[in-house]
C-alpha cells in the first residue's frame, strides 16, 4: 500500500501505469481500513484469554499464504478474512462467486469463503508440520463497511453463518466458542503457537516497479514538499525550501529517503542520495547521511548507508 502511494506521487500522470497504480492504491487502502475496522470490536474479547495476530504470512512448503487476522482462543482458533466494500454484496455458492453491485456497476470476485477455507487447510497443515497438536479452526468473513447490503442467491444456503458485519463480530465469536465448551486449550500452548506464528511470519517485499513494468528512471526524484506536495524542494542553508509555497523544513529529506528505500533499496550511497535528493554538494549529502546515525556497509566511495524507516 505504501509503495503504491509513493508511486502515485512519483509517477507522471501521463504514465501508462498511472491509472492502474491509482486504482490499486485505492483498493489496498480500502482493504487496510477494513482490517482496522475490526480493531474496536476485537477489544470486547477477553484479552487475558486470547491472542490476536494480524497479517501473518506463512509458507506451507509450497505456497505463501497471508491471513488478515488470527485469534487464538481457549477453545479454538479463528481465521478472519476482512472485506471492506460498499454497495450490495451478493454471495453466489452455485458459481462460487462474490458479486458487488455499486454505482450501476457489477463486478465478480473470488468467493471469500473459498479463500479463507483454503487458509484454514494451510494453517492446519502448518501446525502439524511444526509439531503442534491439531486444534479446531473456525473461519469467518468480516465485512468492514457497515453500510453494505448483504445478499445470497440461494435461500437455503448457510452463508449467513459465516459472514458478519464488523460490529457483530464479538457476538459471533462468542457464539462459536460456546460450541466448543468441552474443549480446553492451555494458555501456555496458545502462547507457544502464537510465538511460533510470529517467528515464522515472512514479510512480503514485492518489487512494485517490476510488477507494473515501470523503469527506475521513470520514477520522479527529488524531495516532495510536505505542505503543498510540489517537487523538488531546494536545499539552502541547512533547510529545505519549497519554491511553490515557500514552506521550510529541516527533515523533508527523511520521507524522500524512505520512498527510495521502499521502491529501490534499503541501502543508499552518497552518489545515489545526491541524485535522488537533488543536492549539488557531495559534502552536504555526506553530512545528511551521517546524521541518520545508522549502520553502513562498505568503505570510502563504496560506502552505503542503511535508510531508517520513516514514520508517515
Amino acid at each position: 500500500m505504501q509503495k503504491l502511494k509513493i508511486l502515485e506521487r512519483r509517477l507522471p500522470a501521463h504514465h501508462p501505469a498511472f491509472s492502474d497504480i491509482k486504482r490499486d492504491a485505492a483498493r489496498w487502502t480500502a482493504g487496510y481500513k477494513g482490517e482496522k475496522s475490526i480493531d474496536y470490536p476485537l477489544t470486547f474479547l477477553p484479552a487475558k484469554d486470547c491472542f490476536i495476530l494480524h497479517d501473518i504470512r506463512l509458507y506451507d512448503g509450497t505456497h505463501f499464504f497471508q491471513m488478515d487476522t488470527i485469534i487464538l482462543s481457549p477453545v479454538c482458533l479463528f481465521i478472519l478474512e476482512v472485506k471492506n466494500m460498499a454497495g450490495t454484496l451478493i454471495f453466489d455458492p452455485n458459481f462460487n462467486q462474490f458479486i458487488r453491485k455499486y454505482e450501476e456497476k457489477e463486478e465478480a470476485f473470488q468467493h471469500p469463503l473459498i479463500q479463507v477455507n483454503r487458509h484454514r487447510s494451510q494453517l492446519m497443515n502448518w501446525l502439524v508440520s511444526y509439531g503442534h497438536a491439531p486444534l479446531p479452526i473456525e473461519t469467518l468473513v468480516v465485512i468492514g463497511n457497515t453500510h453494505s447490503v448483504l445478499k445470497k442467491t440461494n435461500r437455503n444456503d448457510t452463508i449467513h453463518e459465516k459472514v458478519v458485519h464488523s460490529p457483530l463480530l464479538p457476538n459471533k465469536i462468542f457464539q462459536l466458542m460456546d460450541q466448543y465448551k468441552t474443549n480446553s486449550v492451555a494458555k501456555v500452548q496458545l502462547k507457544t503457537i502464537s510465538d511460533a506464528l510470529k517467528r515464522s511470519h515472512m514479510e512480503s517485499n514485492e518489487d512494485i516497479l517490476k510488477r507494473h513494468h515501470i523503469k527506475r528512471l521513470e520514477v520522479l526524484s527529488g524531495v516532495i514538499c510536505p505542505s503543498c506536495f510540489s517537487r523538488p524542494m531546494e536545499r539552502k542553508h541547512g533547510r529545505w525550501k519549497c519554491s511553490h509555497c515557500n514552506h521550510l523544513s529541516k527533515t523533508a529529506h527523511l520521507e524522500a529517503l524512505d520512498d527510495y528505500s521502499l521502491l529501490f533499496s534499503s541501502f543508499i550511497s552518497n552518489r545515489q542520495a545526491q541524485q535522488f535528493l537533488h543536492i549539488s554538494s557531495e559534502d552536504v549529502t555526506k553530512r545528511l547521511l551521517k546524521s541518520l546515525n545508522t549502520t553502513h556497509k562498505g568503505e570510502n566511495r563504496g560506502r552505503k548507508y542503511l535508510i531508517p524507516r520513516y514514520r508517515r
